[in-house]
């Protein structure tokens, strides 16, 4: 038993030396390229503050109606 053991620790260790020199001849991968990122980034960021905005517009133009509705009621009533 304990040489089956070490056959299988040394052939697992002779596949880990095989994968290591292996990752070691792949080119190196560069860091990449952040631009694109950034730009979308920014992007969402935009697209937020515009959407927040004409939230903020709305709200304003409906509470309007509202106080327009509640004073043609009024002037209504005046009138009868």
């Amino acid at each position: 038993a304990d040489s089956r053991s070490r056959s299988a620790v040394s052939g697992s260790s002779e596949e880990l030396a095989e994968r290591l020199a292996v990752a070691e001849e792949a080119p190196a991968q560069e860091e990449p390229d952040t631009a694109v990122r950034d730009r979308l980034s920014a992007d969402g960021a935009n697209a937020r503050q515009t959407e927040m905005e004409a939230r903020l517009q709305l709200r304003t133009h409906e509470e309007r109606v509202r106080a327009l509705a509640g004073r043609a009621d009024g002037l209504d009533r005046a009138a009868r």
